[in-house]
C-alpha cells in the first residue's frame, strides 16, 4: 500500500521537527494545552512556549491537492507553518513512485517572489508520520515526526 493513500483524510500534530537553524518538540499539556521547546542548532539555546491547544502545529493533507495547516485559517502578516518557516503551504502534488510529494508555500515574500516549493518523502508506520526534504530551501523542514487524532 503507497503511503499516500495513508496521507490524505487525517490531521497530523507536530511532535518533532528538525530545521537547519533549530529543532522544535510540541508537547501536548492536559488538557486543553501545547508546549513548544526550539533548541538552537549552534548553541543548544532552548525556549520554551505554553499556550492553548488552538496555538498547535498540525497539517492536513486533502484528496484535491489542498493543504491545511495551523495557519491556513490564521493569516497573519507573517504567517508560518511546520514546513515553512515563512508562509503557510496551500497545495501539494504526488510523485508517481507513492513515497515523495511537492508541496507549495501559498505566501509570498515579497509578492513578486515566485512561489516556494518543497519536495520530502513520505514514510507512514500506523499513527506516526515522517516527512523528510528532499529539496527545498534551508528554511524548510529538513525531517518532522508527526502522529495522527
Amino acid at each position: 500500500m503507497s503511503p499516500l493513500s495513508q496521507l490524505t483524510g487525517r490531521q497530523w500534530y507536530l511532535h518533532k521537527a528538525q530545521y537547519e537553524a533549530r529543532t522544535v518538540t510540541q508537547e501536548k499539556v492536559p488538557p486543553y494545552s501545547v508546549r513548544l521547546i526550539a533548541a538552537e542548532a549552534k548553541t543548544g539555546k532552548k525556549a520554551s512556549y505554553e499556550g492553548g491547544i488552538e496555538e498547535a502545529y498540525w497539517i492536513r493533507f486533502r484528496d484535491d491537492g489542498m493543504v491545511e495547516t495551523n495557519c491556513t485559517n490564521n493569516q497573519t502578516a507573517h504567517p508560518e507553518d511546520v514546513l515553512f518557516s515563512q508562509g503557510c503551504a496551500a497545495g501539494w502534488t504526488p510523485a508517481c513512485d507513492g513515497k515523495l510529494i511537492t508541496v507549495k508555500n501559498g505566501s509570498l515574500f515579497p509578492l513578486t517572489f515566485v512561489a516556494e516549493q518543497a519536495k520530502f518523502t513520505v514514510s507512514i508506520k500506523q499513527n506516526k508520520l515522517v516527512l523528510s526534504r528532499q529539496e527545498g530551501s534551508h528554511l524548510t523542514m529538513v525531517e518532522g515526526n508527526f502522529d495522527a487524532e
